[in-house]
């Protein structure tokens, strides 16, 4: 994994018309914006959700770059304003890889990387041996 990622918020011209915003739908989400808006990237990896209690789990997922900045439509449309994260304190973002749009079935199930889902149990693992102790 690289370096953390920066967020920055959502272009102002985004067309996300149309585009189903649902809990656990990012990969739908990331790909949709991508193929409505030219010059958007895909961009797989994982981000850390911190909790008050800085308590920490990772979680595979998708989001979306611009012209060198990165964006996330899952968090600003769903996440935000859903139960779960209002006990969230922090979030950290790590790229495992950037997809392509080809890539992309409608109607299939579209699923992260081998990388991405290895990631994601590594650093819960690492998460878990350290609260141990």
């Amino acid at each position: 994994m690289e370096n953390e990622i920066t967020i920055f918020e959502m272009p102002l011209d985004l067309n996300i018309e149309g585009i189903a915003m649902v809990a656990k739908g990012c990969i739908n989400i990331a790909y949709q914006v991508a193929e409505k808006n030219s010059e958007i990237e895909i961009i797989e990896g994982v981000v850390i959700i911190f909790d008050n209690e800085d308590r920490a789990t990772a979680v595979a997922h998708m989001w979306n770059r611009h012209k060198g900045k990165d964006f996330d439509v899952t968090y600003e449309k769903v996440w935000s304003d859903s139960d779960e994260m209002t006990e969230t304190k922090e979030l950290k973002y790590y790229q495992t890889q950037q997809n392509d749009l080809s890539e992309f079935i409608v109607g299939e199930n579209n699923d992260f990387s081998e990388q991405t889902k290895s990631d994601v149990k590594d650093i819960n693992r690492i998460i878990l041996e350290k609260a141990k102790k």
